[in-house]
């Protein structure tokens, strides 16, 4: 015999609707935000980034330049997109990734992209070795190479790690807009050149050469655009601020300003891209189209009408337990590191620290605890904003070796000197993790 039907039935299959539909925007939204690529996080991933404030960055050229009135801002869409800038526009590329995560950010279809969108009146200035599949297939497209101005025993490199010195590099030509403000020479590290592999190359002019003639930065012009291109990645870094007297940031300011047209600077091709509106996106993906919001509505509030009988009433809550008072966290850590002096076993508490830190290490970074050279640079790079003597990388550097050799050698160390190599490795920790800033908070 059939149960009979009650109302409680039908009150219940009712509330499994807007439940399935709560579920299903909770998982759009976190698979959504999931999908989102994550922004560098370390001064190797982020080079010649605007949001770089580290000696390879070019934060400092970018505020520079917003400053004395160029019509400057950061790009962080997909090459899909380059239809929807204003036309003519101009867009500057400074050594992009090839590769990020699983996508490939700038090979032989974004440079396509790219090249169509030059010929239709807008202006590309890129930057790079052209190396990478994109800009190496834009050159050769071009009928250019590259050529070493050096030898490869003058490159820094792990085994030659003396840098040579910045190299000053002149105008080719007078040009006035160029010439405006300039009375430095312009500096830069590079070793590589751009030739023309043409007998008579397609209306192309050298803007920046070295003492040899070598051009380094040269403008082609590409129907009815323009492409600049150049080997100087280090045009506008931050680390020529502390350099010798130099018109770099000047240059770069003029070179743009001459093309009379708003300028984007390319964050894409770093691992930044813009955050989707979950809202606009599905507006625009979906069929229900202009009327998704609504939709989304009338659905939270079927879902609070279900629920508001059910909701409890609110109750006090209890009054938290007293919790046990420790004295201060470095109180803490003193009598601990108290306890390992007396127990002549220091190790106890620095061997775990020294486990994680190369753990780290091997997992980011691609090095071990032994290699003193590659975590100097590291260290230098990664606390190039240090503001007091215990940050400074070259004292971390040695609090890391007494500290395996603490380890090593089983030495005893008195209960202040604990603390302090303690701390340091955790400074040196927190770093690897998170990098010297939060990009999040600067943009």
């Amino acid at each position: 015999m059939p149960k009979p039907f009650s109302m409680g039935v039908i009150q219940k299959k009712a509330l499994l609707l807007p439940l399935f539909l709560l579920g299903l925007a909770a998982l759009t939204t976190l698979t959504t935000f999931l999908a989102q690529d994550q922004k560098p996080q370390t001064e190797a991933l982020a080079q010649n980034s605007i949001y770089n404030n580290g000696p390879s960055g070019y934060k400092a050229w970018f505020l520079t330049a917003q400053k004395v009135g160029l019509p400057i801002q950061a790009w962080e869409n997909s090459f899909e997109e380059l239809d929807t800038l204003p036309v003519p526009s101009t867009m500057l590329i400074v050594k992009p990734f090839t590769v990020s995560g699983p996508n490939i950010v700038f090979g032989k279809n974004e440079a396509s992209q790219l090249m169509a969108w030059v010929a239709k009146g807008n202006t590309l200035v890129l930057l790079d070795d052209f190396k990478r599949f994109g800009s190496n297939a834009m050159v050769r497209q071009l009928q250019f190479k590259t050529q070493q101005t050096i030898t490869p025993q003058s490159i820094k490199t792990p085994q030659n790690p003396k840098a040579f010195p910045p190299k000053a590099l002149t105008l080719s030509r007078m040009d006035k807009p160029l010439q405006t403000y300039i009375q430095a020479p312009i500096l830069s590290q590079s070793h590589i050149s751009l030739q023309s592999m043409a007998p008579s190359p397609m209306a192309a002019e050298a803007i920046l050469t070295d003492r040899a003639g070598n051009p380094h930065l040269t403008s082609i012009a590409y129907r009815s655009g323009r492409l600049i291109l150049g080997t100087t990645t280090d045009l506008a870094e931050n680390q020529y601020l502390n350099q010798p007297r130099n018109d770099n940031y000047q240059f770069l300011t003029n070179l743009l300003k001459r093309e009379n047209k708003p300028v984007y600077v390319n964050e894409f091709v770093h691992g930044y891209v813009a955050n989707s509106d979950l809202f606009g996106y599905f507006q625009k993906k979906t069929p229900l189209g202009d009327i998704f919001a609504q939709l989304i509505l009338f659905f939270c509030l079927l879902l609070w009408i279900s629920f508001v009988r059910w909701t409890p009433k609110p109750q006090e809550q209890a009054e938290p337990s007293e919790t046990l008072n420790w004295g201060g966290q470095t109180a803490y850590i003193q009598s601990l590191a108290g306890l390992y002096l007396k127990s002549k076993a220091p190790l106890l508490a620095l061997e775990p620290q020294l486990k994680q830190l190369e753990t780290t290490l091997r997992q980011r970074h691609r090095l071990g605890l032994e290699e003193d050279a590659h975590l100097q640079d590291l260290l230098t790079t990664l606390f190039a904003d240090y503001s007091s003597i215990e940050d400074c990388p070259t004292r971390l550097l040695e609090a890391l070796k007494l500290a395996r050799q603490v380890v090593q050698e089983k030495t005893p160390l008195l209960p202040q000197d604990l603390l302090k190599i303690s701390q340091q490795l955790t400074r040196i920790e927190e770093r690897l993790r998170h990098g010297n800033r939060t990009f999040s908070n600067q943009r």
